[in-house]
């Protein structure tokens, strides 16, 4: 019996180990490999996956693969049916992906299974982001009206991106009697504004133009065309250029400001023709003298004129200035409005301009502001090189300081009983300073 035992002993132990080996197989889920954020690119539907391994020894049964979380309704399981892997065996499981709107949807993917030989629940986080593709213009017509035979036009029309793409910049180009240019070539950047220069370059008289201008863009896949009509017409009536002096002068000197007539054909008779013209200036920098040829009237800053037309090219009118140590280094030139009579003409305005020489341009650096006036002075005058100046009642007692343009002190005078003179100085102009204020003014010495 003993010798049986012996025999058999070992088989039941074997048998034994067998059954506690069956009862303690189980199946493992493990995640191979979990989505990062899906990209959809402009599209609304894509699909993902999620890869799973049974790394148990047991089979594994996928019951169940449902969504939930705050966009939950843009994902659902595209495996059908459900997968049973045996030990080391691996599966996909498909998600299809919908997103009507634009952004990014986020849930959580949970797999229903017998891992660990129970019912498991084992979550994966999802997330999607579709991008938008969405880019504006400013405006859709640009409409030049008619314009003169002698010259140009241009406009411009911004480019909005409001998606959430990058898209390039339009190329330059020309298309029948129109050209347009970007300001810049980079990329245009979500939230970004780029502005297009449209130039009309025709030449046809008489001819309409009417031309349909477009741009594309593209990202991620997506392109969209942008439509925008640019429209013009040449004018058949006689026209001319008139264009305004650009020229440089230094505090004190007379300068003529001309106004020419460019650009008429010789046989056109415009002398019966009168032009109006409201003329701008900067008044702290030009001071008219009387008489102006031609004046109407005049406002600060402002000349109002009407001047004979000529025939052929040539100068219109001469403006007499004397120019000022103002506010700034330079003053425009400019038309500012006009009309004619009895002709209907066409024109083409160009714009002048007057640079200051001998002056400092850093504000920071002058000796004095000139936008503010001198309190203290109730005026100034000059005879035989001299300065006089008569202070107010307020400022009696004042040191007056005189320096040539370039900032050398040339006099220095106490005031007596409200007034102060200074000694003969040669013709020129001047700077005049008072104690304690930051102003000053500009006084011209001459012979008389």
């Amino acid at each position: 019996m003993n010798r049986m035992l012996y025999r058999i002993g070992p088989l039941i132990v074997a048998l034994m180990w067998c059954l506690c080996a069956s009862v303690h197989a189980q199946p493992i889920l493990a995640i191979e490999r979990a989505p990062d954020t899906t990209r959809l690119g402009c599209a609304s539907v894509a699909t993902d996956s999620i890869v799973i391994r049974n790394s148990g020894d047991a089979p594994l049964i996928v019951s169940s693969f449902t969504f939930t979380g705050p966009n939950a309704g843009d994902f659902a399981s595209c495996t059908i049916p459900l997968p049973v892997l045996q030990p080391g065996e691996r599966a996909s499981l498909v998600i299809c992906i919908t997103m009507n709107v634009p952004g990014v949807s986020v849930a959580t993917a949970t797999i229903g299974s017998n891992s660990l030989g129970g019912f498991a629940q084992t979550p994966v986080p999802l997330a999607a982001r579709r991008e938008l593709l969405s880019v504006r213009l400013s405006r859709d017509t640009i409409d030049f009206g008619t314009l003169s035979a002698c010259g140009t036009a241009s406009d411009t029309i911004t480019i909005i991106n409001d998606g959430s793409l990058v898209v390039g910049a339009p190329a330059a180009s020309v298309r029948n009697g129109f050209q347009w240019e970007p300001e810049s070539f980079a990329n245009i950047l979500p939230g970004e504004r780029r502005i297009v220069r449209i130039t009309f370059i025709g030449n046809v008289s008489g001819s309409p133009y009417a031309t349909l201008g477009t741009f594309g863009f593209s990202g991620s896949g997506c392109f969209v065309l942008k439509e925008f009509w640019m429209k013009a017409i040449v004018s058949t009536a006689p026209c001319l250029v008139v264009r305004v002096d650009t020229l440089a002068a230094r505090p004190g000197e007379n300068v003529n400001v001309t106004i020419w007539q460019d650009s008429v054909a010789s046989s056109v008779d415009l002398s019966t023709s009168t032009m109006s013209i409201e003329f701008d200036y900067d008044p702290t920098l030009l001071v008219p003298l009387a008489p102006l040829p031609y004046e109407i009237s005049r406002q600060l800053g402002v000349l109002f004129l009407r001047v004979p037309l000529r025939t052929g090219s040539g100068p219109l009118l001469q403006l007499p200035f004397r120019v000022a140590l103002g506010s700034s280094d330079r003053s425009a030139l400019r038309i500012r409005s006009y009309s004619f009579n009895p002709a209907p003409l066409l024109v083409t305005i160009r714009d002048g301009r007057l640079d200051l020489l001998g002056v400092c341009t850093d504000p920071r650096q002058r000796l004095f502001d000139p936008t503010r006036a001198i309190s203290s002075i109730r005026s100034i005058s000059t005879s035989n090189g001299c300065i006089s100046v008569e202070f107010n009642e307020s400022a009696m007692q004042q040191t007056l300081t005189v320096y040539s343009l370039v900032g050398d002190r040339v006099a220095q005078v106490l005031s007596d009983s409200g007034r102060a003179s200074t000694s003969p100085l040669p013709p020129g102009p001047y700077i005049l300073r008072c104690s304690g204020e930051a102003s000053a003014s500009l006084v011209l010495v001459s012979n008389e």
